[in-house]
């Protein structure tokens, strides 16, 4: 009975399984993630991240500028640029997370981290107090003391200058003006499960007889690497997105590449100093409070602006003297 089941099986149903097998894995992953990115980007970010669409005043002045000042930037201003920025209520995301892309007809949604509503030390203090006992980090409860030396000095890190800002607004609307960065990992899945099919049908055709089973063991062990590879190769190219985004918010002016070196060294200080607190924080956190898991660096980033910050400083002392 079984042989007979396994024959007609291969048979008659066995190209419909393969072509649902091949649509289903090539197609869904990239259609459900350009839909999350694309028509139904509002409904998926406010539901998945904990946000509110009304900044604070003297937050959405900043926001307001630096987007101006983005559009001035390399002629923009013909272009239609659509982006909207929240501020997160999370305390479980340090950084921005943005989803979409500027350039699409849906536009890029943008949450900033929750200390940028802070613009006091008393502010961030009864903040924390009210609403981080404890607080979450890398996944982990830190109870941390805010009276204390360590949690005044975490207190301090979340109070952020103008300019820090104006870097991280800046830097998160470069970063995510092109489509491509948006559409990478669906177009990286596309080709990579496409090939892994057609090498699998091939193998299957000369080894094996055409056997349905045949056909799901190796489509299986050929589309792991696939995945795997389609995922790196998309972290690849937003790594060098990130990199690039940092130079280019840093060079719009000098209080940008000053805003930008703040902004990671209180990142990096924050996360050492968590690092002490949390189960098992010297796994999950450099030395230098660079999260293991981050997709770039926050150390080579911070670094790398400090080293521009120098030029800057540098050109502006070169054109003073110029001037004079």
């Amino acid at each position: 009975m079984n042989r007979e089941f396994l024959w007609k099986l291969n048979k008659r149903w066995a190209r419909r399984i393969r072509i649902s097998i091949v649509s289903l894995t090539v197609a869904s992953v990239p259609s459900l993630y350009l839909l999350a990115n694309g028509p139904y980007l509002k409904e998926y970010f406010e539901k998945r991240y904990s946000v509110c669409n009304v900044l604070p005043n003297h937050l959405q002045q900043i926001v307001d500028s630096e987007y101006e000042k983005f559009l001035m930037s390399e002629d923009r201003i013909r272009k239609k640029k659509r982006v909207t920025f929240y501020w997160s209520m999370s305390e479980k995301y340090l950084d921005s997370v943005t989803h979409g892309a500027l350039n699409s007809p849906w536009g890029a949604r943008t949450a900033l981290p929750f200390y940028t509503q802070f613009q006091t030390f008393n502010e961030a203090y009864d903040y924390c107090k009210k609403k981080l006992e404890p607080m979450l980090f890398m996944d982990e409860q830190a109870c941390v003391i805010w009276e204390s030396s360590i949690g005044r000095q975490i207190i301090e890190t979340f109070v952020l200058s103008e300019d820090a800002l104006r870097f991280l607004i800046q830097r998160d609307l470069i970063a995510h003006e092109a489509v491509k960065r948006m559409a990478l990992f669906a177009f990286y899945w596309f080709c990579y499960t496409s090939i892994a099919f057609m090498l699998a049908q091939i193998i299957l055709h000369y080894y094996f007889t055409g056997s349905i089973l045949w056909f799901c063991g190796l489509s299986l062990v050929l589309n792991a690497p696939a995945c795997w590879g389609s995922v790196q190769n998309a972290k690849l190219d937003w790594h060098t997105t990130d990199q690039s985004a940092d130079a280019d918010a840093a060079r719009v002016s000098l209080a940008h590449s000053r805003g930008g070196k703040e902004y990671y060294q209180k990142l990096l200080k924050r996360n050492r100093l968590l690092r002490e607190i949390i189960h098992d924080g010297v796994k999950k956190v450099s030395a230098v409070g660079n999260p293991n898991n981050s997709n770039t660096s926050y150390w080579s980033r911070y670094t790398a602006l400090v080293d521009l910050h120098a030029e800057n400083n540098l050109l502006d002392k070169i054109s003073t003297a110029g001037d004079s």
